[in-house]
């Protein structure tokens, strides 16, 4: 059985003086720099969970906009609150058009 391509396989390993942040072919998405290989670390383990964060802020959405339905004026008041953030940061990480599984985890 083959295992399907999907996003959240992003991976990180040592490269020579710097981590890297690997897709499920081990190709290279980033190589990550900072003035401490701690600091380098975490910053390649947040750009290799990106794929599982945009996903999950992708359903956050669809649950503030529920809310926004709801005739429960506080559900609606915080969905109001959350929604353009997070229409923003989904946004900024789709400024060259919606990541999908197939961009996120070719060559």
């Amino acid at each position: 059985m083959t295992e399907e391509a999907c996003p959240g396989r992003w991976h990180v390993c040592w490269a020579g003086d710097a981590p890297q942040v690997l897709d499920q072919q081990n190709n290279v998405i980033a190589t990550i720099t900072a003035d401490t290989n701690e600091r380098a670390l975490a910053r390649a383990g947040l750009i290799a969970a990106a794929p599982e964060l945009y996903e999950m802020t992708s359903l956050v959405l669809m649950v503030f906009e529920a809310m926004a339905l709801s005739n429960d004026e506080n559900a609606v008041a915080a969905a109001a609150d959350m929604i353009p953030p997070i229409e923003s940061v989904l946004d900024g990480a789709a400024f060259l058009g919606v990541p999908t599984p197939q961009m996120l985890t070719g060559p």
